[in-house]
């Protein structure tokens, strides 16, 4: 009898070892693997999901707060997650770090139970500390043909969907998410090799003063041509956002600026000073010695550094962990500018321009469209204006946007009216031809 007994509290503590997670109890992969095709075999007709969640930028959280802090999260989300949908759940596990997978049974409605999730994950309190997280969940509704590893791998291709979309709380699978995924992955085979072979082309947009009608400043742009067909920004930019090769891309473009900017300041005419404005991805940000590798090249290309002007999306105040007010002050003190992009396209609020110290401000080209908006804009204006900030239209198309922004006491404009993107070459003719 004691023998049996040994015996079986072997077979138990072999069982855990196999099968569950040690930090927070719950069932492992193996684990929902293996009770996850039981439920499935059975073929019935009640809908079943599979759910995968996990926080976005938990290293971050884990680097900012410490891995200890972090091990506490994952227990407090194990047991929200179990609170939240308990009773609709089938099997709960947690596969590595912060992902959840999810196997419920529910004639409810999912995108009900999908924001229901997200809005009470937004939050933990960990010993009287709340925490502000940002989940990140895809979505699976399990057919009558998939096996479980086809069903897991289905609803991480709607997670992975999402991941760096601030704008979408939760995914569900459609085939398109399949072909997207499958898009990125082309994209990450020749990305290296495309910097190599200098396939990103920088354009130049000019920005004009309204009060003077001159070119006071331009904005670089990256243009990627691959064998002589266009890539759009709209296809890598977001996905090297997620993988963090944006920070090389980033890098290589600032470089490149400032050897262009020497060639452009020799050629053209004027006889004042341009600015240049170059984006600068909150991917950086993570990274404490960003700022002295671009003082590095600053000073390698001997660029006057007062010139340049690093545009940081708005989005980037949403970024976990990270102090942007401190960072913008960090960069004017070394003399850089600071220009706040895409404003109004996020959850920011006004209040946020009193907290950033930034030269200038970018009014999204979603209100310029709209001329009947001109509340919010002369809002926007007057606001900058009293807190010494200068203004951008981006997207002027039109001659009674240029007149209605110049009444309204913008100070510049940058659009197709006055003139595209150009390249390097052509911005040169295009200044002189203005003298």
């Amino acid at each position: 009898m004691k023998k049996y007994k040994i015996n079986l509290k072997n077979k138990l503590s072999l069982y855990d070892l196999i099968y569950k997670d040690t930090l927070t109890n719950l069932g492992n992969y193996k684990y929902f693997c293996k009770e996850g095709s039981k439920i499935i075999e059975k073929k019935d007709k009640s809908p079943k999901y599979i759910f995968i969640i996990d926080i976005e930028k938990f290293r971050t959280f884990n680097q900012y707060y410490g891995h200890e802090e972090g091990k506490k999260l994952i227990k407090q989300l194990s047991i929200k997650i179990n609170n939240i949908i308990g009773n609709l759940v089938k099997i709960l596990s947690r596969f590595n770090n912060d992902v959840f997978a999810i196997l419920l049974e529910t004639n409810e409605n999912i995108e009900t139970i999908a924001k229901k999730i997200f809005k009470n994950l937004r939050q933990v309190e960990i010993e009287n500390k709340l925490y502000n997280i940002y989940p990140i969940i895809g979505i699976y509704k399990i057919g009558l043909k998939d096996d479980i590893l086809t069903a897991l791998d289905k609803a991480l291709t709607a997670h992975d969907e999402i991941i760096g979309d601030y704008n979408t709380k939760y995914k569900i699978y459609d085939k398109t998410n399949e072909d997207n995924i499958i898009e990125e992955h082309k994209i990450e085979e020749i990305m290296e090799s495309a910097i190599q072979n200098q396939e990103f082309k920088i354009v130049y947009q000019p920005k004009i003063e309204l009060k003077t009608n001159k070119v006071s400043s331009c904005e670089a742009l990256v243009r990627w041509y691959r064998n002589g067909i266009y890539i759009s920004p709209s296809k890598f930019i977001p996905l090297f956002e997620k993988n963090r090769f944006i920070i090389k891309l980033d890098k290589y473009i600032f470089k490149q600026v400032c050897k262009d900017i020497k060639i452009i300041n020799e050629k053209i005419k004027t006889t004042y000073t341009i600015n240049f404005s170059i984006n600068i991805s909150k991917e950086h940000f993570a990274y404490e010695n960003f700022i002295e590798e671009y003082i590095k090249i600053i000073k390698q290309t001997n660029v006057p550094i007062n010139i340049i002007e690093l545009e940081i999306t708005e989005s980037a105040s949403e970024y976990k962990g990270i102090n942007l007010a401190k960072i913008i002050e960090n960069l004017k003190n070394k003399g850089f500018k600071i220009a706040l992009d895409d404003f109004g396209t996020g959850y920011s609020s006004l209040s946020m321009l009193q907290e950033l110290n930034i030269d200038t401000l970018k009014i999204d080209k979603s209100f310029i469209d709209k001329l009947e908006t001109n509340s919010i804009i002369k809002y926007i204006i007057e606001m900058s204006k009293d807190l010494n900030i200068k203004t951008v239209a981006e997207g002027v198309e039109k001659k009674e946007q240029v007149e209605f922004l110049k009444k309204m006491g913008c100070d510049m404009v940058q659009g197709y009216y006055y003139a595209k993107p150009l390249n390097l070459n052509e911005f040169i003719n295009y200044m002189n031809n203005l003298q």
